[in-house]
């Protein structure tokens, strides 16, 4: 299984992939993840579209719960994903 490199700050998920592997993401677009796994490293197992992404974290997150996400920028090679709250969702 492939996965790519992510890191979640507070409201930001920074994601490196490779060209052309991965998951492809427009700007705008709406995303829904769910944390897999939760590992003692701060390493953690996010699917989003259906693939399995590996994430570092910063922000308290448990197996099983699901983060809505807001593609946001691209910047050098990388897709910045803002983490919507849920009050953020209904106005959506």
């Amino acid at each position: 299984m492939d996965t790519n490199q992510v890191s979640l700050t507070r409201t930001m998920l920074n994601i490196s992939t490779p060209n052309n592997q991965g998951v492809n993401f427009s700007q705008g677009e709406v995303l829904k993840g769910v944390v897999q796994e939760v590992r003692s490293d701060g390493i953690v197992m996010i699917t989003i579209k259906g693939q399995t992404i590996e994430a570092l974290t910063e922000v308290p997150v448990k197996p099983g719960q699901q983060l809505y996400l807001k593609v946001d920028d691209f910047r050098d090679g990388k897709t910045f994903l803002k983490v919507i709250t849920p009050q953020a969702m209904e106005a959506i």
